[in-house]
């Protein structure tokens, strides 16, 4: 990775004030801005979306429903470290779990195959083959203390200035003599 987001910024194609520190309170608004953010993208280049973070309760139903919007590839779901597990982001568990907004598919015509407890499944024939087909990446940290609430080394709001700094530093003049004070820059245009 080149570094912490502030240090490698581009200019967006499409953006988005969403106004709020979490979407728990509007979660329909904030399904309408992903796919509005969403409608610019250009399938030949590989998109990445990092998530909030907020995954317990509807946060993980949100998730869901974020994942059957967008259909990705490919999701990386990063094992947190002493934390109640969250459920492996199979194909099969978004395509039979309910999300906020969505339904699940109901598991009745599946034959199920189970060993350990995993669950395994099988279409019956003519049954709706629109599940979602990504690869589920699992990635299990090593490190002592990775993912342990509070143990940040920057904590969110420093790191949300430093993205400011960034973009306000993108907007002076390249030259040397030229410099303009922080008050003379237009920040974000809404």
């Amino acid at each position: 990775l080149p570094g912490p987001p502030f240090t490698h910024q581009q200019t967006p194609r499409k953006m988005v004030y969403y106004g709020q520190t979490s979407c728990e309170q509007d979660t329909e608004r904030y399904l309408d801005v992903v796919k509005y953010v969403f409608s610019c993208y250009k399938k030949e280049v590989p998109l990445v979306i990092n998530t909030m973070g907020w995954v317990k309760g509807e946060g993980l139903l949100l998730l869901i429903d974020i994942i059957r919007l967008l259909s990705p590839s490919h999701i990386v779901q990063m094992d947190v470290y002493d934390w109640k597990a969250m459920p492996p982001l199979t194909p099969e568990h978004v395509h039979f779990s309910a999300g906020l907004h969505t339904k699940g598919k109901q598991q009745s015509k599946c034959k199920q195959l189970g060993a350990g407890g995993v669950e395994s499944w099988k279409y019956s024939e003519g049954e709706d083959m629109s599940a979602p087909q990504h690869k589920l990446l699992y990635v299990h940290p090593e490190f002592p203390r990775a993912g342990v609430a509070g143990e940040a080394r920057v904590h969110s709001g420093i790191l949300r200035d430093m993205s400011i700094l960034g973009y306000l530093g993108h907007l002076q003049s390249p030259d040397v003599g030229a410099v303009l004070p922080l008050h003379s820059l237009v920040p974000y245009q809404v």
